[in-house]
């Protein structure tokens, strides 16, 4: 490798005598080298390597230095006859790649080059233009230095006078600047420009690698970088004030002050720890907040947008009456033109109602009140937003953001205030799903489908919960059976064309919904349900891995409703349930929803029917037990948990202990599951359920008392499960909608906000 990187490295320098394909081969095969050298090095450093580690580092200070520079001025892509450049610009960037990973690996054998080396790849930061092309030499470049200007033993490197000063004026300033490209992404390809930078996904990107070096430098050089960005950040907004049309130089300043002004963050809280010398306060009402409307909500788009990004990063440390004053022009700027700046100004809205406490000192989350009035103004903005096409020749007519904000409004906002709304938006909303049932290509967001989706379930939970108390209607069970009739009567249309077509992104969806709606409705099961039990069962709906969470949801609610009448369509349906559970736990991925399927005939069925299922249902159950289990899988093993509770606590030891394959059964699972996981349960019911199996078990297993390590570890456990189910009733339980998004995947979800 070495010697072939020898010869080739002549080569470069000296081939504009050879034809142009004989010098692209010997930079492509520089290039490859170079990719095989960062390969071998990247885990440890090969004895080799290290021993001749002088001679790499002289080529690769030639091959930064000497090779002929792309020009500093290209911002228009390479042009016919540029690939010489192209390569020789592939050939550093993977250069510097493999000189960061001695950076940060190979501190005492990369030392004595680093000065050199370090110089080589500053002045191609300096010099690189704006270009696109170049991004992943830049980009690599920043990285370097953010890896070197991290190390306390570097820090001699910037101590010199200047040195910091030079990096952040010619090196970070430069890239933090809305280059023509990225103006064109904005306008062109705005929905890729507002995803990439709101969920973080472009890694690969100048702005953010030249906002970490700054970052990096503040960790050494606090107070001069600081005072720095301050100096810049006043002088790009004194040219903007001399000339508000030059809005690019207050887009400069505020992309500066992001940079310095933020020290740690995350998504969900924005900036958690900011630099106490920059004035955040101050900075976001004087530059920010008053600009968010100036000139109207189409003047000057992409600041716009950045303005609304410096409110989503500092939202938590605002005080709360700044945060309310900011719904109104954000709602303003949901009428945008502009599909980057009403996308984002629907996610500012998303996070300031759902924002939470950095810590329980603080208290900056907004009040229901105040979300109920956003509501009233943002719901038609927002449903218009989600709804309306973007461009008729793409794929994005819906917004994925606007539908996250409303399906959040909805669920922060006070019921009372919503409900009027509920049934004219639940229509809308099953429109909107018809769309996509009728015409999948028109919606390329699976995070759309679940916002949507995950709307409904709301609409349908409050609208249960609250039109069933309807004291017009004196008779409860009708109040309720009426408005799941017409919440049926606005989705089953629509439902009946995604079962038909077999819509696989749209079925788990659906399934969860009907079970919602089952659960609800007072009386036995309807014969339009009755009729799709069977249909249920079948095995080509449980072989779509996004199904099995809701069917299994589904099931459990017609076990809960009427076993009597599923018995009497279906004498066999215990057995084909246990035959469907029996499939599911054969995979790791579905075991848990076996277990919950279990657990759900063990709950609804009478003693008598249940007797003769009994011994199959806990061999499945533990057959997974016997085999062994690793303790950190909790998770795993809570539905098996939840499953044992409910045997023992509702038809007894006896009953449990007669379906064992083995008397030595009920000891092995004392001794090495029950006290361990009872404690672990999580939710109020099912700790109940446990609390209670586990008095029975104490109270019914009169040997057990005889074997004093095992009794001593199941009361153990029986106290620490009691403390904790007090601590929870303390603190008061609250209702949560809890989030699924973690579980989306190919075939849908495996929970909605049901």
């Amino acid at each position: 490798l070495l010697d072939s990187y020898t010869t080739l490295v002549p080569l470069a320098l000296t081939s504009t005598h050879l034809p142009l394909k004989e010098r692209l081969k010997v930079l492509k095969a520089l290039k490859y080298l170079t990719g095989v050298y960062v390969s071998m090095n990247s885990l440890t450093i090969p004895e080799f390597f290290e021993d001749h580690i002088g001679e790499w580092m002289d080529h690769f200070h030639v091959m930064m230095s000497k090779l002929e520079a792309p020009r500093a001025d290209m911002d228009g892509g390479f042009r016919p006859g540029d690939e010489i450049v192209r390569e020789i610009v592939n050939v550093q960037t993977v250069v510097i790649e493999a000189l960061t990973v001695y950076a940060e690996k190979y501190e005492e054998e990369f030392k004595p080059f680093l000065p050199q080396l370090t110089q080589d790849i500053w002045l191609l930061a300096v010099e690189r233009g704006p270009d696109p092309a170049l991004d992943g030499l830049v980009t690599n470049a920043l990285a370097y230095l953010t890896t070197v200007a991290g190390q306390p033993w570097n820090r001699g490197l910037f101590e010199p006078e200047g040195a910091v000063s030079r990096i952040i004026k010619q090196i970070c300033v430069p890239n933090l600047k809305m280059r023509s490209s990225d103006r064109e992404s904005f306008r062109d390809t705005p929905y890729v420009f507002a995803r990439e930078n709101m969920d973080g996904s472009l890694a690969n990107n100048r702005a953010r690698a030249a906002t970490e070096l700054i970052r990096r430098l503040l960790v050494h050089f606090d107070a001069h970088v600081t005072s720095l960005c301050l100096s810049h950040i006043e002088s790009l907004l004194a040219s903007y004030r001399s000339n508000p049309n030059e809005w690019q130089d207050k887009y400069t300043a505020v992309s500066l002050f992001l940079a310095v002004a933020v020290k740690g963050s995350t998504r969900s809280h924005g900036a958690t720890t900011l630099n106490t010398a920059m004035p955040v306060t101050a900075f976001l009402k004087e530059h920010v907040i008053s600009s968010l409307t100036s000139g109207g909500p189409d003047s000057f788009p992409e600041l716009k947008a950045l303005l609304i990004k410096a409110v989503i990063t500092f939202r938590t440390h605002l005080p709360a009456d700044d945060n309310i004053a900011l719904f109104e022009p954000l709602i303003e700027l949901l009428n945008s033109n502009s599909y980057v700046v009403h996308t984002y100004a629907a996610s500012a809205i998303d996070r300031l109602v759902t924002m939470a406490p950095i810590s329980d000192k603080s208290a900056k989350v907004l009040d229901r009140a105040v979300v109920g009035r956003v509501v009233l103004k943002a719901l038609d903005p927002l449903l218009r937003l989600a709804n309306s096409p973007l461009y008729p020749k793409e794929k994005w007519p819906f917004n994925s953001f606007a539908m996250r904000a409303l399906t959040d409004l909805l669920v922060q906002a006070p019921i009372p205030v919503t409900l009027p709304l509920l049934p004219a938006l639940l229509r809308n909303l099953a429109l909107f799903v018809r769309k996509i049932a009728e015409n999948p290509e028109m919606c390329s967001s699976s995070w759309f489908t679940h916002y949507l989706f995950e709307s409904i379930a709301v609409i349908v939970r409050r609208r249960i919960s609250q039109e069933g108390r309807d004291t017009a209607v004196t008779d409860e069970a009708a109040r309720v059976l009426g408005v799941v009739g017409r919440i049926e009567a606005d989705l089953f249309p629509v439902f009946q064309v995604i079962l038909q077509n077999q819509n696989e992104d749209l079925m788990p969806y659906v399934f969860q919904i009907m079970a919602l709606l089952l659960e609800a409705a007072p009386g036995e099961i309807s014969a339009t349900y009755l009729a799709l039990f069977e249909p249920i069962l079948a095995p080509c709906n449980w072989q779509m891995a996004g199904n099995v969470a809701g069917l299994v949801r589904l099931l459990q609610a017609y076990l809960q409703k009427g076993t009597s009448q599923l018995l009497t369509a279906n004498a066999r349906f215990v057995e084909r349930i246990i035959e469907v559970a029996d499939g599911l736990m054969t995979s790791r991925r579905t075991e848990p929803s076996g277990m919950k399927l279990l657990t759900g005939l063990i709950e609804a069925l009478d003693p008598a029917l249940l007797r003769p299922h009994m011994p199959q249902i806990l061999r499945l159950a533990l057959r997974r037990l016997k085999s062994g289990w690793e303790r950190p899988l909790v998770r795993r093993f809570a539905p098996l948990m939840d499953l044992l509770c409910v045997t023992v606590g509702k038809h007894g030891l006896g009953f449990f202990v007669e379906a064992l394959e083995s008397p030595g059964d009920l000891r092995a699972i004392q001794r090495g599951f029950w006290a361990d996981f009872l404690p672990k349960i999580v939710a109020a019911s099912r700790r109940k359920a446990g609390v209670i199996a586990t008095v029975r078990m104490l109270a019914e297993d009169s040997e057990l008392w005889a074997d004093l390590p095992i009794l001593e570890r199941i009361v153990r456990a029986l106290v620490e499960t009691l403390l904790a189910s007090a601590a929870a009733v303390e603190a008061g339980e609250k209702e949560i909608y809890l989030s699924m998004l973690e579980d989306v995947g190919d075939g849908g979800v495996k929970g909605t906000r049901l």
